[in-house]
């Protein structure tokens, strides 16, 4: 599946080298992927999925 895909990095990714993950367009789900270690798959989330993990990622005092 990852084969087909074109991945760019993420608006939400930091502009410091060790903090860029990749999304790529997808009709039905979305996909993400750390772009220094590709070989370790992506995680793919249903629309539903993924607003809440960024719900969590911009509330979150970590960030």
């Amino acid at each position: 599946m990852t084969a087909n895909l074109v991945w760019r990095k993420s608006s939400y990714s930091s502009t410091a080298d060790n903090g860029r993950v990749e999304v790529p367009s997808l009709a039905r789900h979305a996909g993400v992927r750390d772009s220094k270690d590709r070989c370790r798959g992506h995680l793919s989330l249903s629309p539903c999925a993924w607003g809440h993990f960024l719900e969590s990622v911009r509330s979150s005092p970590c960030r």
